[in-house]
């Protein structure tokens, strides 16, 4: 299923599941295989004292509709939406009725969550085009001839020449933005990066390791890389693998101790290299 929980999540919560289904080619292209094969999508999410869990089922219409939602704290408290919907029902929830206060933590939580794509780099591509100032927080500022837009400006170091970003590399262009991303004060609860290295130079690859540990250190970072050389910025304790296995994907996690006997001689991206950590063909 080419659909990450966190997407699914952030999805649900941000009541935008409807329309994300209908843009994607409906139900049966969200299903892996198909509903001929797979009759519904479960999504279970295990928070400290919360569990949430709902799941979805395809429509002759090719729309996905929720046949169950339920979220229970360890306290007690319990939620269940409504079968039949497109949308989860916890936000409004958490509006109308005021004693659902384990609500509180968990639906702003997951409308913070954001996944993050940095491959486009294009002529067309937003980082590149004139942007809304308010919707550019932090690290930018505002064109001087109007104060309601922003483009995003750069100088060489040791000159006062101001250049624009059709006047930089795309690897060059991706770091900036990388970078603004996990500098920003105040990060999503979650952040979600797919694929970082790409395009980036050996050496801003070890920087961009520093920021995303420091970066780990406020809120929970979740990349995908297929880089050795990113992966050795990490330790084995902050590496999943995810291999095929009877048509499932199964995420293993891994321990310096594990590999305590492989760490004296290899660095870790040699192993994962030789395969003894899985994530390989």
């Amino acid at each position: 299923m080419n659909w990450t929980l966190g997407r699914a999540a952030a999805l649900l919560i941000g009541e935008r599941l409807r329309k994300y289904v209908a843009l994607s080619g409906g139900a049966n292209a969200l299903l892996h295989y198909g509903q001929k094969v797979t009759k519904a999508i479960r999504v279970h999410l295990s928070f400290e004292e919360k569990v949430y869990r709902i799941e979805f089922a395809p429509t002759d219409d090719e729309r996905l509709i929720i046949t169950e939602e339920s979220l229970y704290d360890h306290f007690g408290g319990s939620f269940k939406g409504v079968v039949g919907s497109m949308e989860s029902r916890a936000p409004q929830a958490l509006k109308e009725k005021p004693h659902y206060f384990f609500l509180d933590s968990f639906v702003p939580a997951i409308q913070s969550w954001k996944v993050y794509h940095f491959q486009d780099m294009s002529s067309s591509a937003p980082v590149k085009k004139t942007g809304d100032v308010h919707d550019n927080e932090f690290l930018l500022r505002p064109n001087p001839l109007s104060e309601d837009t922003i483009r995003l400006e750069w100088k060489e170091k040791g000159s006062d020449y101001r250049f624009g970003p059709h006047q930089i590399s795309d690897g060059t262009l991706r770091f900036m933005a990388l970078a603004t991303l996990l500098l920003q004060p105040n990060l999503p609860s979650t952040v979600l990066i797919d694929e970082p290295e790409l395009g980036l130079h050996p050496a801003a690859l070890s920087v961009l390791g520093g920021l995303v540990r420091s970066a780990a250190t406020r809120t929970q970072v979740i990349l995908t890389t297929q880089s050795v050389t990113f992966l050795n910025e990490f330790e084995p304790e902050d590496v999943i693998t995810v291999d095929r296995e009877d048509g499932a994907s199964v995420f293993r996690r891994h321990s310096t101790d594990d590999l305590a006997a492989w760490l004296e001689d290899y660095s870790l991206a040699e192993i994962w290299e030789k395969n003894i950590i899985g994530g390989r063909p």
